[in-house]
């Protein structure tokens, strides 16, 4: 079964899935940056505590982006030879 797209349909709820998960992950770090910079903890101290933060959301981030790249290539190829036979 394929979408109007040509697409397998759990591909779509996939996508959202890992796009909702990268925007609560923005979310969560915009707002700790954003405590950070209120809070009154010295200049030299927030710069390393901004670094572990910025690195936190790399590492959260790092395998959502992964997996929403393999559900895009698997839409790149369900779509690409749709009709088409492999050889």
């Amino acid at each position: 079964m394929t979408s109007d797209l040509g697409y397998p349909p759990d591909l779509e709820p996939a996508i959202q899935d890992e796009l909702a998960v990268l925007a609560n992950i923005e979310t969560r770090y915009s707002d700790e940056l954003a405590r950070l910079e209120r809070s009154g903890t010295p200049a030299s101290a927030r710069e390393h505590l901004r670094q572990q933060l910025a690195f936190r959301r790399n590492s959260a981030r790092e395998p959502q982006v992964l997996r929403l790249a393999d559900l895009h290539q698997q839409m790149l190829e369900s779509t690409l030879w749709q009709g088409k036979t492999r050889h």
